[in-house]
């Protein structure tokens, strides 16, 4: 992983370091650094970027701004997507049989290699992350990924690589030529 203090200039080194050395690594406050372990500055300094304090009687703690990505329901709005350019594009459009199932293997690979591409730089940006269990996804334990960042632009930032994610791909990327070939 790159040196983190070459990605985050916003913030003191220092700080940084103690956040990576000292977030709480499990439970509910997960990605939260205790407040005792930070001065006044710092607490400042973290609220500055987006962090958020959380007087807990019990356990005072600052909270990194953080995002869950819906890893299922992304992949489900990208299929859209691709779906709807295929009926506009193609004169053969809707593919059936072999076609279909073709194009939905292309779909969930192209998928496949955006998220893993995304993912790269989430956790280049990102100090924490876990995977999020929900009621309706049990089966699906990779469904939805929580990341907790330095700051809220970063946070930002990272919403806004997934948005684009989600588009279809652009007119001149290969997998139009190869769908273009179930013709």
């Amino acid at each position: 992983m790159a040196d983190p203090s070459s990605l985050h200039p916003g913030l003191d080194h220092a700080l940084i370091a103690r956040i990576n050395q000292h977030h709480i690594q499990e439970g509910p406050l997960y990605g939260s650094v205790p407040q005792a372990l930070l001065n006044a500055n710092e607490r400042l300094e973290l609220t500055r970027v987006g962090w958020i304090a959380h007087n807990y009687i019990d356990q005072p703690v600052m909270e990194p701004p953080q995002h869950v990505f819906d890893w299922a329901g992304g992949r489900i709005i990208f299929r859209d997507n691709i779906l709807h350019l295929v009926a506009h594009r193609f004169l053969k459009a809707p593919l059936l049989g072999t076609q279909q199932a073709i194009l939905e293997e292309l779909i969930d690979s192209t998928w496949e290699q955006q998220v893993d591409n995304l993912r790269v730089v989430l956790h280049a940006w990102a100090f924490a992350s876990a995977w999020v269990k929900t009621p309706e996804a049990e089966s699906n334990l990779e469904g939805r990924q929580s990341f907790s960042f330095y700051t809220v632009q970063m946070r930002r930032t990272a919403d806004e690589a997934f948005r684009e994610t989600l588009a279809a791909p652009r007119p001149e990327h290969e997998f139009w030529e190869l769908v273009k070939s179930l013709e």
